[in-house]
C-alpha cells in the first residue's frame, strides 16, 4: 500500500510545467470514429491479439477490460475523456467479438449483482495476469501486447479496497486531576459499614 507521503502537496500541479504530461496537451484524435478506428485497429494488432487472448483466457470481465484500455488512451493523450465514454462501448463489443470468435468464454462484469463475485475473481486474476507478465518479461515476446496485459494488471490494482477500519476497545483516559479508573473504587467499599447502637458511641 502507498505510504500518505508519496500523495501530491496541495498545489504542486500548479508548480509543475504546463502541458508536461500527455492528457494536459490537446487530444491526438478529436473525432469519435477515429478514435474507435484506432481502438479496433490496436486491438487487432498481431503483437496485441496474442497477450489480449491470454487475458481473455484468465477470465478478465469485459467491461473492466474495455475500461483500462480506454482510460490508458485518455492518460496517453490519444483521445479526451468525452470520446472516450463515446468509444467505450464500441471497444467493449469489439472486444466481445475477439471472444466470441477465438472461442473464449467470458463474461461481461458490467451488471451489479455480478460486482461481488467480480471483486473477488479479479484478486485471482491480477495474480494470474502478474505471473503471465513475469515470465513473458525481458523476452523477444516483450511487446505492446504484453504492455496491454501490464496495463490490465495495473487497472485490477484499483480493486484494492480500503480495509474497513475495526473499532478497538479502548480505556477512557481520565480527567486532568482525575486518579485512573482501576483506583476509582467506589467510596462505600473503602469505608467502614457505619455501626448503630450502644457499642457505637465513643
Amino acid at each position: 500500500m502507498a505510504s500518505v507521503f508519496d500523495a501530491p502537496i496541495p498545489g504542486q500541479s500548479l508548480t509543475d510545467e504546463p502541458r508536461n504530461h500527455p492528457w494536459e496537451r490537446p487530444p491526438e484524435i478529436s473525432d469519435p470514429e477515429e478514435a474507435i478506428d484506432f481502438h479496433i485497429n490496436h486491438l487487432n494488432k498481431t503483437n496485441v491479439m496474442d497477450n489480449l487472448l491470454q487475458v481473455l483466457q484468465l477470465g478478465v470481465p469485459l467491461a473492466p477490460l474495455a475500461k483500462t484500455i480506454v482510460t490508458k488512451a485518455q492518460m496517453d493523450g490519444i483521445h479526451s475523456v468525452d470520446v472516450g465514454l463515446i468509444v467505450l462501448p464500441v471497444v467493449q463489443e469489439e472486444l466481445k467479438a475477439i471472444a466470441e470468435d477465438s472461442g473464449i468464454p467470458f463474461k461481461m462484469g458490467d451488471g451489479d449483482d455480478e460486482e461481488t463475485k467480480q471483486r473477488q475473481r479479479e484478486e485471482e486474476v491480477k495474480a494470474l495476469v502478474l505471473e503471465r507478465i513475469k515470465k513473458l518479461e525481458g523476452t523477444k515476446e516483450d511487446d505492446e501486447g504484453v504492455d496491454l496485459m501490464r496495463d490490465v494488471a495495473s487497472g485490477l490494482g484499483g480493486m484494492e479496497d480500503e480495509m474497513p477500519m475495526m473499532e478497538e476497545e479502548t480505556e477512557a483516559m481520565p480527567m486532568e486531576g482525575e486518579a485512573p479508573m482501576e483506583e476509582q473504587q467506589p467510596q462505600m467499599e473503602q469505608e467502614a459499614p457505619v455501626r448503630s447502637g450502644l457499642m457505637a458511641r465513643g
